[in-house]
C-alpha cells in the first residue's frame, strides 16, 4: 500500500505544471522610452522632484507592442504578477498624505500611443483592469528598480 501511495504522489507531482518567474526588461532598462511611447526620455509613473515637492502627481500611458513583449520573453498566455520601473534619481516621497498610485493594464492591438496626445484618461483606461491600487504610495530615496506586486495578476493575451 505504501508503494502504491508513493507512486501515486510521484505521479501527481510530475503532472503539475511548474512555471518559473520570468524577468523581462523592455526598452533600455532606464528612463529611456521605448519606440512606441514616443518620448526621448520619460519621467515615468514615479514623477516626484523631491520629498518637499508639491508636484506629486502624473499620469502616464505606455504601449508595449507584441514584438517588444515577445523579444523580452513575454508570450501570450503568460500571467504578469509584478511590474517595476527604474527610478533614475534619489528623490523620495513618504506618503504622509493620501497619494493615489494606480496601475491599469489591458490587452490591445495598438502599435503606438493613440493620437491626438494627450488623450482623455477615461478613454485610455476604458476596458482596462485595475491591477494595482494604493492610496498611501511612497517611493524610496534610492536609484534603481521599484517593484509593484500586482493585487490582480494580468493575463497577457
Amino acid at each position: 500500500m505504501r508503494k502504491i501511495l508513493l507512486l501515486l504522489i510521484i505521479t501527481l507531482v510530475s503532472w503539475c505544471n511548474v512555471n518559473a518567474q520570468t524577468d523581462a526588461i523592455i526598452g533600455a532598462g532606464s528612463n529611456t522610452a521605448t519606440t512606441t511611447n514616443g518620448a526621448a526620455t520619460d519621467a515615468g509613473p514615479m514623477y516626484c522632484t523631491g520629498s518637499t515637492s508639491a508636484f506629486i502627481y502624473s499620469k502616464h500611458f505606455y504601449v508595449y507592442t507584441a514584438a517588444e513583449l515577445s523579444n523580452a520573453g513575454i508570450q501570450p498566455g503568460m500571467l504578469i504578477t509584478n511590474l517595476a520601473w527604474n527610478k533614475a534619481n534619489n528623490a523620495a516621497y513618504s506618503a504622509s498624505t493620501a497619494v493615489v498610485f494606480d496601475i491599469y493594464m489591458k490587452n490591445s492591438s495598438a502599435t503606438g500611443v493613440p493620437t491626438p496626445v494627450p488623450q482623455d484618461f477615461a478613454s485610455l483606461v476604458s476596458g482596462a483592469t485595475l491591477v494595482y491600487a494604493s492610496t498611501t504610495q511612497s517611493f524610496p530615496a534610492t536609484i534603481g528598480w521599484v517593484d509593484f506586486t500586482l493585487t490582480t495578476p494580468f493575463l497577457y493575451t
